[in-house]
């Protein structure tokens, strides 16, 4: 059983409950995405509806109610519900969790869940909502700019408008998306290949959403024609 601990976060600035179900997502996330039997092959954080349906009952609940769950956790980690703070605890905490396993690679930190991974499943989760909604262009591929208006109708609060929450994604982005790529590569694959899609050294002008939607188990068309975009 892989480990998400709550020491990564910093407590006194997170609210209690949201900080134990994220615990608890990260978890099941990690072991139902990724399990061991996606050993040596690509493998996407894609809540569809199958997986979705798969995490429900680990958690004894029903579909709805887990995303509900899932994206109210993750939104209200930080007792500033905002963009701003809850990217922030999430990027503070995956700066921990690096530092630890960097310094202390004995102790296997490397091992356990990165701390953002149930962030990182609602950010692909919007991905998945603009393939489901339709949002694409003339040619079938997946309309990139409107990655934040799907983002901000999945989260559904007041305090997450388009302009901020794009702003603080792209702050954190690379290093949020980065510590899913190093934590499978700490497995050795053995939890899947890593298939999020990051950056070069000079960044496209959509780079950061393409790391979301490069999770989304796209259609044949969405893959030929998504980097035509940038």
């Amino acid at each position: 059983m892989v480990v998400s601990s709550p020491l990564y976060f910093t407590e006194s600035q997170c609210s209690p409950t949201a900080l134990s179900k994220i615990m608890e997502f990260n978890e099941v996330i990690s072991e139902c995405v990724f399990s061991l039997e996606h050993s040596g092959r690509p493998v996407q954080l894609d809540l569809d509806d199958e997986c979705v349906d798969a995490l429900s009952v680990l958690l004894g609940t029903e579909p709805l109610q887990f995303l509900k769950d899932l994206v109210e956790s993750v939104t209200t980690i930080s007792n500033e519900k905002t963009p701003k703070g809850v990217f922030k605890e999430f990027a503070d905490a995956t700066k921990r969790w690096n530092n630890l396993r960097g310094n202390f690679p004995q102790l296997g930190h490397g091992l356990n869940t990165p701390p953002a991974l149930a962030l990182l499943a609602v950010l692909a989760f919007a991905a998945g909502q603009m393939r489901n909604s339709g949002d694409n262009d003339e040619k079938g591929a997946i309309g990139a700019g409107n990655y934040y208006t799907r983002l901000c109708e999945v989260i559904g609060r007041s305090e997450w408008n388009e302009g901020d929450t794009q702003r603080e994604y792209r702050r954190y982005a690379v290093p949020l998306w980065q510590s899913l790529h190093d934590w499978l590569n700490e497995w050795q694959d053995e939890r899947g290949v890593c298939t999020v899609s990051l950056p070069g050294a000079s960044k496209e002008n959509q780079w950061a959403i393409q790391m979301p939607i490069s999770q989304a188990l796209l259609r044949a068309a969405d893959r030929d024609n998504l980097f035509e975009m940038f």
